[in-house]
């Protein structure tokens, strides 16, 4: 009777202390986003998780120990999220391939040059601030009269202009989802080096009756 009592508890002693199986398992709060979006994930697990260790492939954070993280996806693309668990006997591991979709947003095409008055053969860069992760440029500079067209299809290209005149930009911005063009009507002015410019400053701009201003010539 005794060793009956005696094994009837150790048996319920033993349950007891026996944790419920883990498995891993979670949600997100969307499986598309577009490149700049965040997902929510939700830790949906089974059994007693003591640690999470989320991965996040393409993600910003890579890596969290929350159970219910919030990842920010810069790069379109599609990615996929792990979440190890852990307790103090037991590892479940899920992994979901392909899960989070990130898409392009629609471009949104903008420049700005390094200076926008210039003396013909100085070197003009000319810097991409396009929106939308574009692939894809293709410059147009135009002078005034037409005579003139120069191209490119780098990002921020750096050109010598020859030809003095008055010129329009244009910069047609494409990624996979969209192409967009904007354009900046004489934008450029180039001066030939050769012409004289009547430009000066005085020192004084007011004075007494009387009195003196010295000018500088800065022609």
């Amino acid at each position: 009777m005794i060793c009956l009592l005696l094994t009837s508890v150790c048996w319920m002693s033993c349950k007891k202390d026996e944790l419920p199986t883990l498995k891993a398992e979670f949600s997100a709060s969307a499986q598309e986003v577009l490149a700049g979006g965040e997902v929510v994930f939700t830790d949906l697990s089974e059994g007693q998780p003591a640690n999470w260790n989320w991965e996040f492939e393409g993600g910003i954070p890579a890596t969290s120990n929350l159970s219910s993280p919030t990842v920010k996806y810069d790069k379109p693309g599609t990615y996929a999220v792990t979440l190890v668990l852990k307790n103090s006997k037991q590892e479940a591991i899920g992994k979901k391939e392909k899960f989070i979709t990130v898409g392009y947003n629609d471009v949104n095409p903008d420049f700005e040059a390094s200076v926008v008055s210039a003396s013909e053969g100085e070197t003009i860069k000319f810097t991409d601030k396009s929106t939308g992760l574009p692939d894809t440029w293709n410059w147009e500079f135009k002078s005034k009269d037409g005579a003139t067209i120069l191209t490119s299809a780098e990002q921020n290209p750096e050109l010598k202009f020859m030809v003095p005149g008055i010129y329009t930009v244009k910069l047609v911005a494409k990624n996979p989802k969209s192409t967009k063009e904007i354009v900046k009507t004489d934008y450029l002015t180039i001066i030939d080096k050769f012409s004289v410019i009547a430009e000066f400053d005085a020192v004084n701009t007011a004075t007494y009756a009387g009195g003196q201003i010295q000018f500088n010539d800065k022609s």
